[in-house]
């Protein structure tokens, strides 16, 4: 969830030039991921990263910034069409007043406007509190919000039905309580059904760490972080302010060979990462000590032998004809087939 609202929020760490900085924004994600929306949204309209990253760092009576305040009605909740060019104008006073200086969020009360504004159909001396708390009423807010998390945790091919979208909006506009909204996609019947098996396309860090967690390992993040970064999801570093746009964007014939060479580093056994992903000692781990057996372990691990009866029986083949009992040979050809079922199209989808 923390890298999921790490796209929500995205904020470049090129741009923001502070490594402190970053830090804190992620630490904040993380702090509020599984909580309250609204707090969230409170503590990110002051969060000197994300400030600087839009532009937002300076904000004077006399020529109010409207960066923040466009990417706050924009990005970060109502979406596009649902507010006007003068309600983004009005916002941009309220949070006057507020400075990013020697990487520190101050208030400077003189910068402040403090005549009356017309945010979104209300009228009244707001600061910029205030029109978070106005934002977050708005229903387009909680419902955009709610076709994001249906996207990430059920399925990004099919637009879901405003009848299924509405009532989960109108519980979570409520509270904003991401833990509660979240449980309740995953809980629901749909979430375990074929509508939400297998529709979306893993992001490079979920095709990575599927397999490293898998195999109950760890390994060097600054590598991964590199390969990663090669596979178009670089951490810190999102290529807009809208994220990254995920689906069918994840996939071309480079990327596809650049998942392939990244698991076949991660299997082989020596280079950057080692020998810490081993799936012959996993399988033994498990009681699986022959060939087959443990062949048909990695088939269960990563995609729940869940393959069409043709591919899975040929998959199988491959390790079925076992010559010798070389311990070295065994983990040699399990690492291949390994590495041949998490290149598999099935695995690359969630």
């Amino acid at each position: 969830m923390t890298l999921f609202w790490h796209g929500h929020f995205a904020t470049n760490s090129d741009k923001v030039k502070n490594p402190k900085l970053m830090l804190q924004h992620i630490r904040l994600l993380r702090r509020h991921a599984l909580n309250s929306f609204g707090d969230m949204l409170q503590a990110i309209s002051h969060d000197p990263a994300v400030l600087i990253y839009l532009g937002a760092d300076a904000n004077r009576k006399a020529l109010p910034n409207e960066n923040f305040a466009r990417t706050l009605m924009e990005t970060f909740t109502m979406g596009a069409g649902n507010y006007k060019e003068k309600d983004v104008r009005e916002a941009s006073r309220a949070f006057t007043g507020w400075f990013v200086l020697r990487s520190r969020l101050r208030y400077i009360s003189r910068e402040h406007d403090m005549n009356t504004k017309d945010v979104l159909g209300e009228r009244d001396n707001f600061t910029g509190d205030d029109v978070v708390r106005i934002v977050l009423k708005q229903p387009a807010t909680s419902q955009m919000l709610v076709r994001k998390l249906y996207r990430l945790l059920i399925c990004e091919t099919e637009e879901p039905k405003a009848a299924m979208i509405s009532p989960l909006a109108e519980t979570f506009a409520k509270d904003y309580d991401i833990m509660k909204v979240t449980e309740t996609m995953l809980r629901s019947n749909l979430f375990f059904s074929q509508a939400a098996y297998r529709r979306r396309i893993k992001s490079p860090i979920e095709f990575a760490l599927g397999i490293v967690k898998a195999m109950e390992e760890v390994v060097s993040t600054t590598q991964l972080a590199e390969d990663l970064a090669g596979l178009g999801q670089n951490l810190y570093n999102p290529p807009t302010a809208n994220g990254w746009a995920g689906g069918r964007h994840w996939i071309d014939s480079a990327t596809l060979v650049g998942r392939s060479n990244l698991a076949l580093a991660l299997m082989q056994g020596s280079g950057p990462y080692g020998d810490k992903l081993n799936p012959w000692v996993l399988s033994n781990k498990y009681g699986r000590s022959t060939l087959k057996s443990a062949a048909q372990f990695q088939l269960d691990l990563f995609l729940q032998s869940n393959l069409a009866p043709d591919v899975h029986e040929s998959i199988l083949k491959t390790v079925q004809a076992q010559s010798g009992s070389d311990i070295d040979e065994l983990e040699g050809r399990l690492r291949s087939f390994t590495h041949t079922v998490v290149t598999l199209p099935e695995f690359h989808l969630a």
